[in-house]
């Protein structure tokens, strides 16, 4: 197969954009990774399948197009060129994804060779500065062979631009790989101008976290779980976070909610008002901001008036209690948030879909996922292939799930009842796929991590501190960004 030329130019620019936009270790691309206790840990290590089994599961993903009836699990068909001397080629697989996960990722790494006689492979985890070590590694001319790729924090059309991405389309196409199983959208991150650079690892969207006894004490309706339930609008909302709140004497004991500042949870709710964040051209890159659209500054006010107008939920000079504390009825968070959530024994709780505002014609969440990448210059561009669609297997989304650590992009997965145990909270996980139908995907613009980071964040602190109106922090970041954004159309 052809490789990539890196050219020297392109190689320093894309170290630049690695060491801008690549987000902080451990945090998903849906949401922050959470803190695990050594109880879970424990009980990941027993739910991680044997090697024997998932060796077996591996080969059956490995067979041609057809062999199963609906695709999934499926894996790249092994081909003569493939076939090397035994302790001939060493992948080095770098993530960034803390334990338990990293029990799971040497598990695939010990069983990958199994079924690929002469491949070794070298998991590295780093769960510390990934941004810094994967930068590091691609300047030392050695980056990993196959790692997580972040496309919330590196547009495709950055990555693609800089060569950091092995383009794997004549890998797929020649192994006649069948997508069939995964969600299109999630696929659709991962291809830039007609050609495939990543497979999905997970495609995660926002929703509402809520503490089902506090609802019940207060005698409020539960939220619905259905995305296409127009009843649950953004009145609705603060009239139950009012009716949850409990104040005297000036200080509050228990909060209607809790106003996650992080980029995609605020933006759901300009999505979800029918509004959107960014303009798009044809070839889906971000040519301007849309916030100063009448509907965008009215879901932006939305939330600070949570906190100042009704305060309802802390202000940005307020401790914010955590959910877990029993203090707090609603909160915006991703399913990452599930795996720590369970260990809650002082109370129920469960999951609904975002409130829609008030004329809004559909809802909209801010979501997407990661995806598994190989380095352009890679020596080994067959056997990361294979790795990458070992590991995007159905079998290995389901190891994943086992401990709680992805939200599937795979549809067999995400509707599987492993996903949606019903023995376990929450009782409405059945809003996860649902939601998945309503992400709106990220910017897509070269310049957009830098946008992102030191206008966009820079001007809503104005928003969360309550400082300025939603109007006039919308106009200042249109103002700033939209000519960064003419900048990286034509870089």
């Amino acid at each position: 197969m052809a490789r990539p030329v890196l050219t020297r130019r392109r190689f320093l620019r894309g170290l630049g954009v690695l060491g801008i936009a690549l987000p902080a270790v451990g945090l998903a691309a849906c949401g922050g990774a959470a803190a695990v206790t050594a109880s879970t840990a424990a009980t990941a290590a027993s739910a991680i399948p044997s090697s024997a089994s998932a060796a077996s599961a591996s080969a059956q993903s490995a067979k041609a197009t057809g062999s199963t009836s609906s695709g999934a699990g499926q894996a790249a068909k092994p081909a003569a060129t493939q076939s090397v001397p035994a302790g001939t080629v060493r992948l080095v697989y770098m993530c960034d994804i803390a334990a338990p996960y990293t029990q799971v990722a040497q598990h695939w790494a010990d069983t990958f060779p199994q079924t690929h006689p002469g491949v070794t492979v070298e998991y590295e985890p780093v769960t510390d500065h990934y941004a810094d070590k994967l930068t590091a590694a691609y300047a030392a001319g050695s980056p990993p062979d196959v790692y997580r790729y972040l496309q919330e924090g590196t547009p495709i059309d950055a990555a693609v631009k800089s060569d950091l991405l092995l383009d794997l389309t004549s890998y797929a196409n020649r192994d006649k790989y069948d997508f069939s199983d995964f969600l299109p959208e999630a696929i659709g991150l991962y291809r830039w101008k007609g050609k495939l650079y990543a497979l999905p690892r997970d495609y995660g969207a926002q929703f509402v976290y809520y503490n089902v006894d506090l609802f019940t004490k207060a005698g409020v309706d539960l939220p619905p779980t259905k995305w296409d339930d127009k009843t649950w609008t953004y009145s609705k909302y603060i009239d139950a976070a009012k009716r949850l709140t409990v104040s005297a004497g000036g200080t509050t004991s228990q909060w209607g909610c809790l106003v996650n500042t992080g980029w995609r949870p605020w933006a759901s709710f300009v999505y979800s008002n029918g509004a959107t964040v960014v303009q798009n051209n044809g070839n889906g890159e971000s040519t301007q901001i849309t916030l100063t659209d009448d509907n965008a500054v009215a879901g932006m006010q939305f939330l600070q008036d949570l906190m100042y107008k009704y305060h309802v939920a802390p202000q940005a000079k307020e401790k914010k209690p955590a959910f877990s504390d029993g203090t707090v009825a609603m909160m915006i968070n991703n399913p990452g948030a599930v795996k720590t959530d369970r260990m809650i024994t002082s109370f129920k709780w469960d999951v609904a879909a975002l409130p829609i505002g008030d004329q809004s014609p559909k809802r909209g969440t801010g979501g997407g996922g990661t995806g598994w990448g190989a380095a352009a210059p890679t020596k080994y561009p067959d056997q990361s292939w294979q790795f990458i669609t070992f590991i995007s297997s159905q079998q290995a989304e389901q190891d994943e799930v086992a401990i709680g650590g992805t939200t599937p992009s795979r549809i067999s997965v995400i509707n599987s009842t492993q996903f949606l145990d019903p023995s376990q909270p929450p009782k409405g996980s059945s809003t996860f796929p649902d939601g998945q139908k309503y992400v709106v995907a990220d910017p897509v613009n070269v310049n957009w991590p830098q946008v992102s980071s030191t206008i966009v964040n820079a001007q809503m602190a104005h928003l969360w501190d309550g400082s300025q109106p939603a109007k006039q922090v919308a106009t200042t970041i249109k103002e700033l960004a939209d000519p960064q954004f003419q900048t990286g159309l034509t870089g």
